[in-house]
């Protein structure tokens, strides 16, 4: 699962994963362009949409697992906790979440939240800007009063 697509998408069918991106239309559009020009079969699943949406629209009709996640839509601050949410509730205990451009303030926001629960998510990697996380355990996605605002200061 990704929000966000483009190269990570290619990389992920070109590794023969099961991919369901979740990205704006005119990016499917041209990934599917690009597939098609180049005869290349995938298992691919797009939906189109702002990612806060499309997720939760998607998972109405899924109730399966999935083993890695990659965030790398909407950086905004909202947009970024709002996909953690809907996409760590589906990810798998010992599943791979990863953060992309945590230069900026929404994912590097969201990897310091992370951080703040080492019994929830263990940093794998750090690479960049680029992070990886693992689910260590199931959890509601309430974060009951543990939420500290100085996630996002520098």
């Amino acid at each position: 699962m990704e929000t966000g697509a483009g190269l990570s998408t290619l990389l992920f069918m070109s590794m023969g994963l099961q991919v369901v991106s979740f990205s704006l239309s005119d990016v499917i559009d041209r990934i599917t362009a690009f597939l098609s020009e180049n005869s290349i079969e995938a298992s691919w699943l797009p939906c189109a949409g702002f990612s806060e949406f499309a997720v939760p629209r998607y998972f109405e009709s899924q109730d399966q697992g999935h083993e890695f996640a990659l965030i790398d839509g909407n950086h905004a601050i909202p947009s970024v906790f709002a996909d953690f949410i809907h996409l760590s509730s589906k990810l798998k205990r010992s599943g791979l979440l990863f953060v992309d451009d945590t230069q900026l303030p929404g994912p590097q926001g969201l990897c310091r939240f992370m951080e703040k629960f080492p019994e929830r998510w263990r940093l794998r990697r750090s690479l960049n800007k680029l992070s990886c996380y693992e689910k260590i355990s199931d959890f509601g996605i309430d974060c009951g009063n543990h939420v500290d605002v100085k996630i996002f200061q520098q």
